[in-house]
């Protein structure tokens, strides 16, 4: 009964966060962090097969943003207990036009990507399981570190794989959220068979889009 179990794997997330909440131990909330990301996981898969995209793409932002925004809570001037996961439409509003945000959810038997622009938000199920896409990444990066001739042939394999799909509009300036092993990934190497994705776009990486509301701009990276 997946519309049953949605609705409870929504809750449990909801409930692991409250429970969180009442500690101070940075360790103990960290290893809570751990061991809720199975319930998070599920929720989310629930939520897009569902048809919710919007509801999948909240929980994947909980589910990493929580940790990160106690940390910002410490640093910026003014933060306080209400520091929090942001939604949907004040992320849209925050956008400029031209900017896009490509957000990504690996799971055990595919990767979620959902792109948000000043247009809205769209979401997608990429046929890829996590440790296909683990091992990609890695042969990649083995291939830079070692000056491998098939490192740009490689590069373009893991491009096809995450952006190909999306259709994403030349020069759109890219703010990247990667999820588990992409956040190894230099996405600033892929390479569409023409050229490298840092002279199409111009590009920055955060772990959650939440974080983003809360710290100073930081300049895109761009190869002119």
């Amino acid at each position: 009964d997946k519309a049953a179990a949605r609705v409870r794997y929504v809750e449990a997330a909801k409930q692991s966060e409250a429970i969180r909440a009442r500690f101070r131990s940075e360790e103990f909330k960290t290893g809570l962090f751990g061991d809720v990301q199975k319930i998070f996981g599920q929720a989310i898969a629930l939520s897009m097969d569902a048809g919710d995209i919007e509801g999948a793409w909240a929980l994947s932002e909980r589910s990493r943003a929580r940790a990160l925004l106690d940390i910002v809570r410490d640093r910026v001037t003014g933060a306080d207990e209400q520091v929090a996961a942001v939604g949907l439409k004040e992320v849209i509003a925050a956008l400029r036009k031209g900017e896009t945000i490509v957000q990504f959810h690996s799971l055990d038997d595919r990767l979620l990507v959902w792109t948000l622009s000043v247009n809205g938000l769209q979401g997608r199920s990429l046929q890829l399981p996590r440790s296909e896409l683990d091992a990609a990444v890695e042969g990649l990066r083995q291939a830079i570190f070692e000056r491998r001739r098939n490192a740009v042939e490689l590069a373009a394999g893991v491009y096809d794989k995450l952006l190909g799909p999306l259709g994403l509009a030349a020069d759109e300036r890219l703010i990247i959220v990667p999820h588990g092993g992409l956040h190894y990934l230099p996405f600033a190497a892929l390479h569409d068979g023409k050229r490298f994705l840092l002279e199409q776009h111009a590009i920055r990486v955060s772990a959650s889009t939440s974080a983003l509301q809360y710290l100073h701009p930081v300049s895109y990276t761009h190869l002119t």
